[in-house]
């Protein structure tokens, strides 16, 4: 479906035709790429939730060939799921919510200034405590990686930051004998590959590839790198909290208030891989300093449990479900969103 933008003079029933968006009440999931889809509906999957009779599924974005129906089927959804737009039309789609739910206020800021309503906005930052996902799995054997070291768990992509962190290794290598390890796979790591050769630091850098689980990794970081150029709410910064990590951080998006704003880790501006070298260096060096940072991720953590995130969640859409059936009951007097 081709980019389609608000159109204020519309009505809004207008607006959901161009849309095709149900008419009944509908969950709202941006698909993205293939990997995001999958977690999606993975994680509706794993928490065996299914949507009330009357809820239907909204997906925005590149679904061709994605695993969205076959699991809507699998949910037994796939009569209430309807594809519409793509991902850039999610600030506009996101202006039909009765809740928007955003990862970081950052972010929500942002969603405010693109027209989302203030009133339909809420909260609920990223968390991996108790996750399923490791639940039940043992501690994978600890790696023995050479140290001192610096890691970096990230998908290999240059908006990642993974090509500030290569020159910014490379200069901490001219005073420091360290390691580099980076942990993730993706398109870019050709490229990544390449630069690390032509910086003289090919030897001193691994690439491990993809790893399911990473926390043997987290567990042995003298430093963890977190470099993206944006990020609305990574999750790997609370795996890192969890692990005890010395974190150093770029200064985007939700990062600063995961990292408790420089408490629980050091934060650099992105895209400045001096700055970046700088403070990897000083952890690398100064030992109490590191173990302090490193005992600051370790603190108040409870609020990256899963099931915080869970509650906050429900609680979201407990009132969604509570505002559509009194709307349902009285005239609609909700006006179109002004673009």
């Amino acid at each position: 479906m081709d980019n389609v933008e608000f159109s204020p003079d519309l009505p809004q029933t207008s607006q959901r035709e161009r849309f095709k968006l149900p008419e009944d009440p509908f969950m709202l999931l941006f698909a993205g790429d293939l990997r995001t889809a999958r977690k999606n509906l993975d994680t509706v999957r794993r928490a065996h939730v299914k949507c009330p009779p009357n809820v239907h599924l909204a997906v925005a974005g590149g679904v061709e060939n994605s695993p969205y129906p076959a699991m809507a089927a699998a949910l037994g959804v796939a009569d209430r799921m309807h594809f519409v737009g793509t991902i850039r039309d999610m600030p506009t789609l996101m202006r039909f919510g009765d809740r928007v739910i955003v990862v970081s206020h950052p972010v929500g800021d942002a969603m405010l200034e693109r027209g989302v309503m203030a009133d339909t906005l809420s909260v609920v930052t990223s968390s991996t405590m108790g996750s399923p996902r490791f639940t039940g799995r043992q501690m994978p054997r600890p790696l023995h990686l050479q140290h001192p070291n610096v890691v970096c768990v990230s998908a290999m992509f240059e908006r990642n930051g993974i090509a500030d962190l290569l020159h910014a290794f490379a200069h901490v290598r001219q005073t420091q004998d360290t390691q580099l390890y980076l942990v993730g796979e993706d398109p870019d790591r050709g490229l990544m590959e390449g630069l690390a050769e032509q910086l003289g630091i090919a030897k001193h850098v691994q690439f491990t590839g993809f790893i399911a689980d990473p926390r043997a990794y987290l567990a042995e970081a003298d430093v963890f790198v977190f470099a993206a150029h944006q990020a609305p709410g990574p999750l790997v910064i609370s795996e890192a909290r969890e692990a005890g990590c010395a974190i150093v951080a770029t200064k985007v998006g939700g990062v600063p208030e995961m990292l408790e704003n420089g408490t629980a880790g050091v934060l650099v501006a992105p895209q400045e891989p001096m700055q970046l070298a700088a403070k990897v260096g000083w952890l690398l060096m100064d030992s109490p300093v590191s173990a302090q940072y490193a005992t600051h991720a370790k603190r108040d953590l409870k609020r990256f449990s899963v099931q915080r995130v869970r509650e906050e969640h429900l609680a979201v859409y407990e009132q969604a479900i509570s505002q559509c059936e009194e709307r349902r009951s009285q005239p609609s007097t909700r006006r179109a969103p002004v673009a």
